[in-house]
């Protein structure tokens, strides 16, 4: 696992559509405050979403709760 800063993600999430090209590949992005700010197509599908706005600004155990 890779782990990159960026001091700002304003703007940037359509800059990480490339994530999609990269086969069976799991990549989200999230904020300094460890909410989902992007995930690619594969991972949104992993995890039910059908949509980037249905993840943007969930934690961890918004989408994998602890059991």
């Amino acid at each position: 696992m890779t782990t990159l800063t960026y001091p700002s993600l304003d703007g940037a999430a359509h800059n990480f559509a490339m994530l999609d090209l990269i086969p069976d590949t799991h990549a989200w992005i999230k904020d300094m405050r460890g909410r989902f700010v992007f995930g690619n197509r594969l991972f949104l599908e992993r995890f039910g979403f059908s949509s980037l706005q249905g993840l943007v600004g969930k934690c961890d155990y918004d989408i994998a709760p602890a059991v």
